[in-house]
């Protein structure tokens, strides 16, 4: 007997994509474990936790870049401790504990940060804190994003659908008894400028290497490139960004080879670069170096 016959739509081509994803993902998993060392809890759907599916670690090249500097300017990770602003759910904050002395991991989103507190509970070097960072201390909105929980933001206007109110204070507040700060990772959606200056004093003291995010409506004519970057100018600082090529003066044999590497790997240079003047333009990655360091050339 039939209890219930219905047609349903198939699509075949999404069934054998997602055969092909599970597939994959599977292959990979095993390396993924044995590199990350930690489980991870992510959000279904959100940008970060797909690349996590995919590659076991968000913005991997990123971290290993910033341990590369701490490398070539000859200073040892170890003897200082990190601040991960805008910690989402930990990635970063986890492959920095490994590393440095410890991490203080700083998240304003009360659902995103019961995340981190869970993805960081059994490393014993990280202390996580749910604040906002800024130039004042008190209470401020924040804007939600359920389909890019990094995106989520302060408010600096009236609208009234999906935001909530979170604390906020100074950096030199948070994390005054902690000492020495050897780097600072700022992922704050718009707020780079406001954390700088309410950690001002700490970065004057310790001169930490420093990585934020700058966006083309970051650049206004007030600046001679943005807030942010002038602050950081004005303390002594050098700007350096990372720049992916593949090696090759000729034009068309430059794109055989990307051609080639759909089929094989391929070697791309990596490079760190100083940039003596930051274009307008969008900047997922500006290192920040003090130039007391910097007896030595980055390559």
């Amino acid at each position: 007997m039939t209890l219930i016959k219905k047609k349903i739509i198939f699509n075949v081509k999404d069934n054998l994509i997602k055969k092909f994803v599970l597939k994959y993902l599977v292959h990979k998993s095993k390396k993924i474990s044995e590199y990350r060392k930690n489980p991870m809890v992510v959000f279904a759907n959100d940008w970060i936790g797909a690349n996590i599916f995919v590659d076991g670690v968000y913005e991997k090249k990123f971290i290993d870049d910033i341990f590369e500097i701490f490398k070539k300017i000859k200073i040892n990770p170890k003897k200082g401790y990190a601040l991960d602003i805008g910690a989402n759910i930990g990635n970063h904050t986890v492959q920095f504990s490994q590393k440095f002395k410890g991490v203080i991991a700083i998240e304003p989103h009360q659902r995103i940060f019961e995340i981190l507190k869970f993805n960081t509970s059994k490393i014993k070097n990280i202390k996580c804190v749910n604040s906002a960072v800024g130039n004042k201390i008190g209470k401020i909105k924040f804007r939600d994003y359920n389909e890019n929980f990094g995106a989520s933001h302060i408010l600096e206007n009236n609208i009234k659908k999906n935001y909530f109110k979170v604390n906020i204070s100074k950096l030199s507040n948070l994390v005054k008894k902690t000492n020495p700060i050897s780097y600072i990772k700022i992922d704050t959606e718009g707020m780079e400028y406001e954390v700088l200056k309410g950690g001002k004093e700490l970065i004057k003291k310790f001169k930490p290497i420093i990585s934020l995010e700058q966006k083309k409506s970051d650049f206004r004519l007030s600046y001679k490139e943005t807030s942010s970057l002038d602050f950081l100018r004005h303390n002594g600082y050098r700007i350096y960004t990372i720049k992916e090529s593949i090696e090759d003066k000729n034009y068309f044999l430059k794109k055989l080879k990307i051609i080639y590497g759909l089929f094989a790997k391929i070697k791309i240079t990596r490079n760190i670069i100083e940039l003596k003047n930051v274009r307008k333009n969008d900047y997922n990655f500006l290192i920040a170096i003090h130039k007391n360091y910097l007896n030595v050339n980055l390559t």
